[in-house]
């Protein structure tokens, strides 16, 4: 059985490069899916024909992630790319779509057990998402270290005070962020 330590060295190993800055990853790596299942589709099975090259459906998905902000995953028979669009500090659209081969007939393409998944799982995440907001924003709220769980946010966190710091030394303009009207985030262990 493969543990999440695991999957996180071989995450690690398949870095594909990061940029000069160190402000985004990109990342590229293929696991199995598990469970005896073809595809991430309800049921596991097939949803649309094979894609490109593919002869054989093996059980894997591939992920390639530009981050922090666009996510692909490719299957053997379909593939969905996520687009993370920040809005505001509270305000994230998340935009999904979902890939199949060009040449697959629309009668081939089994539309609700291919979206299923990610549907499900974004509308629970959505739910956490907002609980946790809600949490943060309370009077009892202490913030804390991040767990080794959290690990994607708190690279993510990194990812954009750095971002800020050069927009702040270069006192350029980015979106709706100047010099002198951009918000002051502390790290965590950084003093008030």
């Amino acid at each position: 059985m493969t543990s999440a330590n695991d999957i996180d060295d071989l995450k690690e190993s398949l870095k594909v490069g990061k940029s000069s800055k160190a402000s985004s990853t990109c990342l590229a790596y293929r696991i199995p899916i598990g469970g005896g299942f073809k595809t991430q589709s309800k049921g596991g099975i097939p949803v649309a024909p094979l894609m490109g090259e593919q002869r054989r459906f093996d059980g894997g998905v591939s992920h390639f992630l530009l981050r922090p902000f666009v996510t692909l995953m490719a299957l053997n028979d379909h593939a969905i790319l996520f687009q993370f669009l920040p809005l505001a500090a509270e305000s994230t659209d998340v935009v999904i779509t979902w890939l199949v081969d060009a040449a697959a007939r629309d009668v081939d393409i089994d539309i609700e057990r291919m979206v299923w998944l990610w549907d499900v799982t974004t509308v629970q995440d959505k739910r956490l998402i907002e609980r946790n907001a809600a949490g943060v924003r309370s009077r009892s709220y202490t913030p804390g270290p991040y767990s080794k769980l959290e690990s994607n946010t708190a690279e993510f966190v990194n990812h954009y005070l750095q971002e800020q710091s050069m927009v702040m030394a270069n006192g350029q303009q980015q979106g709706n962020v100047t010099q002198s009207n951009s918000v002051a985030i502390r790290q965590q262990g950084e003093s008030q």
